[in-house]
């Protein structure tokens, strides 16, 4: 099928998710974040790649886009980004909003909600989280829980989903990655 759109964005996004393999872990082998990776150790050819199979899909799809292509939209928007301050955050939330309207789930709107916080603010980011059911068992809703009460000086409260987020994560390298958040983070005020 090399001429459906939904195969192209498909091979967009496995090009643009896996040029950034090299920065997904550390020296010790833990996981970095996308926040804290380091670009320059990102695949530029594969994101060059992966960026024109992603435009010839959207040549192909007469401007009606799947859910490949919307995903391939938003690797794109991260893997082409400078830094994590200078992504582009309205894009992304609309991009979401656009991969709810086609395929919903708890997942996609934990996405939208982490990109709500970068964009308008830790308080705006927890309304959106608190809205969303089927993750109370994630230890990625629990951590992103976490990072919008810290931003809040909510400590105590995000060190306590932190504590459930470790007991929930799946491996001991993202318990890891759990545990040194909760070292860094700063005691609440008074």
């Amino acid at each position: 099928m090399p001429g459906e759109p939904e195969a192209l964005s498909l091979l967009a996004l496995l090009l643009l998710t896996s040029a950034r393999t090299p920065a997904r872990t550390g020296d010790d082998g833990n996981p970095v974040t996308l926040a804290d990776q380091d670009r320059t150790r990102w695949n530029q050819a594969a994101i060059t790649e992966g960026s024109a199979w992603l435009a010839e899909a959207v040549t192909r799809s007469g401007g009606i886009a799947g859910p490949y292509q919307i995903q391939a939209h938003l690797a794109a928007a991260h893997s082409t980004a400078p830094s994590w301050q200078d992504t582009d955050w309205d894009q992304i939330v609309s991009l979401y909003d656009l991969l709810a309207s086609i395929t919903p789930s708890p997942v996609v709107a934990l996405n939208r909600a982490v990109a709500v916080t970068e964009r308008d603010g830790p308080q705006a980011g927890l309304a959106a989280l608190k809205t969303i059911t089927g993750l109370e068992h994630s230890h990625l809703w629990h951590a992103a829980l976490a990072d919008n009460l810290d931003r809040l000086g909510r400590t105590s409260d995000a060190a306590a989903e932190l504590h459930t987020a470790m007991t929930l994560a799946p491996s001991q390298a993202e318990q890891h990655l759990l545990q040194n958040r909760l070292h860094t983070m700063r005691p609440e005020p008074g």
